[in-house]
């Protein structure tokens, strides 16, 4: 019935041929920027048959391949990695890190702003050089506002259901891994800064090579 070639959504992007709405490309596939129902029909002389329907949620897209049929598979935006500290001869120190949130380092030099539209994924890693010896659940966090803000109380959660967040005790690699991004995040010109708690204002934690990636 069709060719090898795939469905993708969306189906404005198929063309008929011979009653069959083919992939007017082999590009990218596109993923809707929120959750949407899918139908993709088939033409038969005027009359139009609903061969597939379903629920694609942001990431999702749908192919067709022959002898498989129809399917649902997640994809990406292309990787977007940002340096938050590159310094190969200085540490990034949190000097007398203090118990409650405040801007990392307690400078707004490391907020950034990037456009995240149709993303749907985030990753936060360091290699830790220093660790803080508070026994209040020291944290190294990124998080999002939708203008650019210095204001550390405006900034918001960056993971959808979780802080993008890792401990400050100990030394070593950490890695968050890919967590869903915050549906409000999701925006051209978001605002990504860094925030650390759970010091003794005395402890100075430090970061080596750390950066942050979206896709």
């Amino acid at each position: 019935m069709a060719s090898k070639l795939s469905f993708w959504y969306p189906t404005e992007q198929l063309h008929q041929t011979a009653g069959v709405r083919r992939a007017s490309t082999s590009g990218q596939p596109h993923s809707p920027a929120a959750t949407a129902t899918v139908t993709i029909k088939l033409d038969a002389n005027g009359t139009e048959y609903v061969i597939w329907k379903d629920m694609l949620s942001p990431g999702d897209a749908v192919r067709y391949i022959e002898g498989a049929g129809f399917n649902v598979f997640r994809v990406y935006q292309s990787l977007k990695s940002f340096t938050v500290h590159g310094d190969a001869g200085a540490n990034f120190t949190m000097t007398n890190a203090t118990q409650a949130e405040r801007l990392a380092g307690n400078t707004s030099r490391h907020i950034f702003m990037c456009d995240l539209d149709g993303y749907t994924e985030v990753r936060l890693r360091a290699n830790q050089q220093v660790t803080s010896a508070s026994a209040n659940t020291p944290l190294f966090r990124a998080k999002y506002y939708t203008t650019y803000t210095t204001t550390v109380g405006n900034f918001l959660q960056l993971g959808e259901s979780a802080q993008v967040e890792f401990s400050l005790s100990g030394t070593g690699y950490r890695d968050t891994g890919w967590m869903s991004l915050a549906t409000g995040a999701r925006i051209a010109g978001c605002c990504i800064g860094f925030t650390e708690l759970g010091g003794d204002g005395v402890a100075d934690p430090a970061l080596g090579a750390t950066d942050i990636l979206f896709r």
